[in-house]
């Protein structure tokens, strides 16, 4: 069974407001409760392992009686805090078993951190209408939220839905993030594309381009939008008013999230165009940890985000039957000769450039490395064959 998340921006009202953030507090309450039951626990039976995994911890109508106001939220948010707390503590016991050694106590939930809460669906209890643009959550009733181009999701309906996340944003902003059930929506490859098979290579200067030297149009939307944030911290040093520094500190929060959504439209966009036109997608396989420790990469890694893409892409490809094959970690796309295979060792990452001494080919070193990926792919799938 395959499922699958959308997110709505949602508008509540004064009331509603109220009773989202009384559930995010409450359910950060009771989280942090649980943790401190269990860490208290842990400490008293760590050499007893046994005792320790079948101890019996407070039950849900325990923590009600002893705290009333719990019952004030929906018991199917506290429900999910429950088993938050007990995922964290199995794969902190499953780190020891793999590794014989713990990597660290799950830890508490500070104020203004992670404010989201989970609802699982329970007898229709969380509908949808698509008509009016409005979603009812339990305790809250029926919200409005924005319209994003849901025509794309035709198997969004209430029977679908199996859960839903209520969360909000540094910016103040109210998020609906609806998990459900999805039936087969592949998109129509045209009989064109059959069979195509495309390499890309990552590009500083592009993003990527492709092994006919075609590259997205990308802007490094980043760059302009980060002089503003450095032009607000000066401001902020010189202003002595709490309140107007909070102002300032909330406008720069405004422009990292326009960042962010930038980004996800952009590779969102040019994602779903690579699926649509191609059956077999080859990619590098980049180390970006190892490439963050370069100092002069770090500015570029973070303003391209390459993860994100690949991830999106994967998640489409799956979605839509087409290939993604990752070259190996050791394959120098960019020092092999697409035409003759010569390998040239002396070829340094500033070398955008060069010609083969062996067939005097003269490449361009993305266009080239994207070549050799394809090139990559279709070795791949001929051995499969």
């Amino acid at each position: 069974m395959k499922y699958k998340g959308v997110k709505l921006r949602i508008y509540p009202n004064k009331e509603q407001q109220k009773e989202i953030i009384k559930t995010f507090n409450l359910c950060r309450f009771l989280y942090n409760k649980m943790i401190e039951e269990r860490r208290a626990v842990y400490e008293k039976l760590k050499n007893n392992r046994r005792e320790l995994y079948e101890y019996n911890y407070k039950k849900d109508r325990d923590w009600k009686e002893e705290y009333p106001f719990l019952r004030e939220v929906s018991s199917q948010a506290l429900l999910q805090v429950r088993w938050n707390v007990s995922n964290a503590y199995q794969m902190f016991y499953n780190s020891f078993k793999k590794n014989g050694h713990y990597y660290g106590l799950p830890k508490f939930i500070r104020k203004g951190t992670r404010e989201t809460y989970r609802i699982m669906q329970n007898n229709e209890s969380i509908k949808i209408n698509l008509e009016n643009n409005k979603i009812r959550i339990p305790k809250l009733e029926w919200i409005k939220f924005r319209n994003s181009n849901l025509n794309n999701f035709p198997s969004l309906k209430t029977d679908k839905i199996k859960a839903i996340t209520v969360s909000r944003s540094k910016t103040d902003k109210f998020f609906v993030s609806v998990l459900y059930y999805k039936d087969s929506e592949k998109v129509k490859i045209s009989v064109h594309t059959k069979n195509k098979i495309i390499g890309l290579d990552m590009s500083f200067n592009n993003f990527f381009v492709d092994d006919n030297g075609n590259y997205p149009d990308y802007s490094k939307v980043s760059k302009k939008y980060i002089n503003k944030v450095e032009i607000i911290k000066e401001k902020i040093k010189n202003v002595k008013s709490l309140r107007a520094k909070k102002k300032l500190y909330k406008r720069i929060l405004k422009i990292i999230e326009h960042i962010q959504n930038k980004r996800k439209n952009f590779i969102s966009k040019i994602a779903k165009d690579l699926i649509q036109s191609n059956n077999i997608i080859a990619l590098e396989t980049l180390s970006i940890r190892d490439m963050m420790k370069i100092e002069k990469y770090r500015g570029s890694l973070f303003d391209l985000c390459w993860s994100n893409f690949v991830k999106t892409l994967q998640y489409k490809a799956e979605e839509n039957g087409v290939k993604i094959i990752m070259a190996n970690k050791w394959f120098a796309s960019s020092k092999l000769c697409n035409i003759c295979g010569y390998k040239n060792k002396k070829l340094k990452l500033s070398d955008r450039k060069w010609i083969c001494p062996e067939c005097g080919t003269k490449h361009d070193r993305d266009i080239n490395a994207a070549k050799n990926l394809k090139n990559y792919g279709i070795k791949i799938i001929q051995e499969n064959k």
